[in-house]
């Protein structure tokens, strides 16, 4: 049985912006240190996954007032943690239609796997389990997907950066 939440024993690498497919920005956070890290980055995530899935985001499409561009390209943005938790989208890209725009779909993504493998370590732990049975695939948090792979051989979802992986 657990002493405390779930969360407590959440560590993860959290992005706070993108370029293109990539997300960028990583900084290294633990739950129990920085809980206002980890609200930032799941409202963010929120805010998107309700905006795709109520089909939202047509009515949606604006810049955050807390948001930087940081260059030139509308397709790279740089968000402080007020902004990530803002109730607004800023998505361009080449779609033809409004979108989650790519990079900031794997930055979510990137989140929910880190913080998925580490709630199961966290739970095997305070149950006196193996986790290894139980976590998610080491390929996932790679650089680059590895060759012994059978999907996406040498794909960096990450922009070419391990995530975080609780031992």
């Amino acid at each position: 049985m657990l002493s405390g939440d779930v969360s407590d024993g959440w560590a993860a690498l959290l992005a706070n912006s993108w370029a293109g497919v990539t997300p960028k920005g990583w900084r290294y956070a633990e739950y129990a240190q920085d809980p206002d890290a980890f609200h930032a980055a799941l409202d963010s995530a929120a805010a998107v996954r309700n905006g795709a899935a109520h089909m939202a985001l047509p009515g949606n499409v604006t810049m955050p007032s807390k948001a930087t561009p940081v260059s030139s390209g509308l397709d790279e943005l740089e968000l402080d943690e007020d902004a990530m938790s803002e109730p607004t989208f800023y998505w361009t890209n080449d779609a033809e239609a409004p979108t989650v725009q790519n990079g900031h779909a794997r930055l979510v993504t990137a989140l929910c796997v880190q913080l998925i493998d580490s709630s199961i370590v966290h739970i095997a732990k305070a149950s006196g389990w193996n986790s290894r049975c139980y976590r998610l695939p080491g390929a996932w948090f790679a650089a680059k997907v590895p060759a012994r792979e059978t999907r996406y051989v040498g794909v960096e979802f990450w922009g070419g950066r391990a995530l975080h992986r609780v031992v």
